[in-house]
């Protein structure tokens, strides 16, 4: 079992618009447009594991375990391009194999 608190920086870049083909084709400068400004934050991150293992001899076991990561949320751009993310969240599966040299 465990647990943890930390700090993650998540970043979105510019999400932009390019018409210029469209532009193009109904001969008029369209050009490009900014639909999401891109912006940084910096937020609360935790995790919680647990896992369970067998020991089948002195040197091997079989083991599961399960990780749940998850972030805050996050606010990105700024008036009319301003979104805001739920938190980001994450859930791991692993079994396997252990042996001892």
């Amino acid at each position: 079992m465990g647990a943890g608190i930390g700090r993650t920086k998540i970043s979105a870049e510019d999400v932009t618009f390019d018409a210029t083909e469209l532009g193009d084709a109904l001969e008029v400068d369209l050009g490009s447009t900014t639909i999401l400004k891109g912006d940084s934050a910096t937020v609360w991150a935790y995790q919680l594991r647990g896992g369970i293992a067998k020991d089948i001899s002195d040197k091997a076991s079989l083991y599961a375990e399960v990780n749940y990561n998850a972030t805050e949320g996050f606010s990105g751009g700024d008036g009319a391009t301003k979104i805001n993310w739920d938190g980001l969240s994450m859930i791991g599966y692993g079994a396997g194999f252990r042996y001892k040299l």
